[in-house]
């Protein structure tokens, strides 16, 4: 079975996330650093962060942080968790509680990712962009983690 791909790329105030025939078939607008506006293909709605929550359109909780940086997906993708799959390679991506991989965001220049679907996920479209969303929210995390690992002597 050939994986699906898509590509995304990052600007100050927007991602863009593109299919294999480089169409936009996604975009998520940052109205500010805890709220996003995603538009995919027949549907818009609004993810904001409250405390260690993600909110939908300001009210349902869609998922749950922890202080490690691992968001879990909440309702009917509850077995889904938003973590870093390859520290050292800022790899991240969507995997179930196993460990089995669904989706990876591979680094592919400044800005840019290529999103490999591993697994078929429910509303697959609406997780890519979840996914561009917690990547705006990792990603200083991310430099955090690296300074500390970089400071780290081991004799």
């Amino acid at each position: 079975m050939a994986r699906r791909q898509y590509r995304l790329t990052q600007f100050a105030r927007r991602s863009e996330i593109r299919d294999s025939k480089e169409h936009i078939v996604a975009s998520v607008s940052h109205a500010n650093q805890s709220r996003v506006v995603i538009r995919a293909t027949g549907e818009r709605f609004s993810v904001a962060r409250s405390g260690n929550q993600i909110k939908e359109n300001g009210e349902t909780p869609i998922a749950r942080a922890s202080f490690s940086g691992v968001y879990d997906l909440l309702g009917q993708d509850a077995t889904l968790q938003w973590k870093p799959l390859s520290f050292w390679h800022g790899v991240f991506g969507w995997s179930h509680a196993d460990g089995t991989v669904v989706m990876r965001y591979v680094p592919a220049g400044c800005g840019k990712y290529l999103v490999i679907v591993e697994q078929p996920a429910f509303n697959e479209l609406r997780l890519v962009a979840l996914g561009a969303y917690f990547l705006k929210l990792t990603g200083t995390d991310f430099v955090a983690w690296s300074a500390v690992a970089a400071s780290i002597n081991i004799v």
